[in-house]
């Protein structure tokens, strides 16, 4: 009887240490509002700021996001993952998203640290991802630290989650190699799973990183064509933004996504259109139907776009050698009342674009040539040495060129070319100098730039080779039309041209 005494009394408090224990996980896990034992109502933290949140105060709580800051780490994973989701939502996030990022830095400690990260469900996962790519503040150690913890989950991870990983980090302008490498893997075998917003992100993300990936853009490319009829026509943009970013050609990707764009063209907006028309010359592949289409549609928006996209749209249509005149006619009216807008990279786009369509644009063209005077004037002594040897050589070439071949004088403007090459005559490569001689010869400047063709012979002598067939004919042409006598010169290229018939004559 003894012992029956002991077994029950035994069990019974057995059985109230295992109730007590669930208790106490239970009351720590829940994040309602529970009656204590006593009976009083008693409001857990994460409560009272998912009500603050979701109060949505138009100015930044600035004590709401301190407390959250010193206390959320202490929060049941859960909600820890529900609070930061609810910060992007709020109507002051644009202007309190430094302060929130605090909060965000101490979730991601607690997960980090204390290796909670490692059981995050998938949600979860996604919604720190997002937030973290959406906060102004960036902690390097903290999201490399994250990285890890998820390149060792990338094998379990769902494809959304895959996709959003790689444009959280994207967003954060932040290159993270192997957890790049690792996800294109797993995104491959997965890639029939992405939706048509995670297909465009994706790939995206890694062209902005310029990280290649050619199988993976091979995969997402043949997928999408199966589906581009749910894509939306932002994320057609982007997808083809993407594949010009790193020079990624699929042609049926490319056909398939002209013909749909045709249908969707006038939901697009200025930049949306001009990153089309980017993406398809980038890649040179010609779309006649959709070119057409967003001409048209740009006729109409024309007044939206900004100088940088004006630039870049013509410069499009040129690459590709599509005429499209009322394009070009609207887009030069619309473009004097940008002047002032407009870089020197800008003003040899558009003067280039014109030259190479040879459409006539007068009035644009004297306020391009009024604008390069004026910042080549102001901004010579400021340009650093990498912008005189790279970029400098190449617009004052483009520009002398683009004004010949339209048969635009403007000789202050070749006044200013001729004087900048004879100073920089050393940044200039070969085919630069040939391409700028052709112009001077061609604007009828011969005599005022025979310093420039005298100081340029033996360079043009001395790297002949370095010249292609059409380089090498714009400088005879070039000292034919200025009737620049150059002896010396014209023995070497002859003795170029016999070099390079050679094979051509024995076969």
């Amino acid at each position: 009887k003894l012992q029956f005494l002991y077994l029950i009394v035994g069990t019974m408090l057995r059985v109230q240490a295992v109730r007590q224990h669930v208790w106490r996980r239970w009351a720590a896990s829940t994040p309602r509002d529970e009656k204590s034992r006593s009976g009083k109502v008693r409001t857990s933290n994460a409560t009272k700021w998912k009500e603050a949140l979701d109060a949505n105060p138009p100015e930044v709580p600035t004590k709401l996001l301190a407390d959250m800051k010193a206390g959320i780490a202490s929060q049941p994973l859960s909600d820890m993952c529900g609070l930061v989701g609810r910060l992007p939502k709020a109507n002051w996030w644009p202007a309190g998203r430094s302060e929130a990022a605090g909060v965000v830095n101490a979730v991601v400690v607690h997960l980090v640290t204390q290796k909670a990260a490692a059981t995050m469900t998938e949600v979860q996962i996604r919604t720190v991802l997002q937030v973290l790519g959406k906060c102004s503040h960036r902690d390097a150690s903290l999201q490399d630290d994250f990285a890890k913890v998820l390149e060792k989950r990338v094998r379990s991870l769902d494809s959304r989650t895959l996709a959003t990983t790689v444009w959280a980090y994207t967003t954060l302008s932040d290159v993270r190699r192997d957890l790049f490498s690792a996800v294109a893997k797993e995104c491959i075998g997965k890639v029939g799973q992405l939706s048509s917003q995670n297909l465009s992100n994706t790939v995206w993300a890694y062209a902005t990183l310029r990280l290649k990936a050619p199988e993976l853009f091979e995969s997402v490319a043949a997928e999408s064509v199966k589906h581009l009829g749910e894509f939306k026509p932002e994320e057609l943009a982007k997808m083809g933004s993407a594949y010009a970013m790193v020079h990624h050609k699929a042609p049926e990707l490319f056909e398939s996504m002209a013909a749909e764009s045709v249908k969707s063209v006038e939901e697009l907006i200025p930049q949306e259109l001009s990153n089309t028309m980017k993406a398809y010359a980038a890649v040179r592949h010609s779309a006649p139907e959709l070119f057409e289409a967003v001409a048209a549609e740009v006729v109409k928006q024309v007044g939206q776009f900004n100088s940088q996209d004006l630039a870049a749209m013509v410069f499009s249509y040129a690459r590709v050698q599509h005429s499209a005149p009322a394009l070009f006619d609207s887009i030069a009216g619309e473009a004097i009342g940008h002047q002032a807008q407009f870089s020197i990279g800008h003003v040899a786009k558009l003067t280039t674009a014109y030259a190479y369509l040879r459409h006539p644009a007068p009035g644009l063209l004297n306020a391009l040539a009024e604008r390069f005077l004026s910042l080549s004037d102001q901004s010579t002594d400021g340009w650093s040495p990498e912008f005189f040897k790279t970029v400098a050589p190449k617009v004052c070439s483009d520009v002398a060129w683009g004004y010949a071949t339209l048969g635009h004088a403007v000789p202050e403007l070749y006044g200013r070319v001729i004087g900048f090459a004879v100073e920089h005559l050393d940044c200039f490569k070969v085919w630069h100098l040939a391409k700028l001689l052709w112009a001077c010869g061609k604007a009828g400047q011969g005599h005022e730039a025979r310093g420039l063709f005298d100081a340029a012979a033996p360079i043009l002598i001395n790297d002949v080779r370095g010249l292609t067939d059409e380089a090498l004919l714009q400088v005879v042409e070039a000292h034919a039309m200025a009737e620049h006598d150059a002896q010396e010169l014209f023995q070497a290229y002859t003795k170029e041209v016999r070099r390079r018939q050679a094979p051509q004559n024995e076969e």
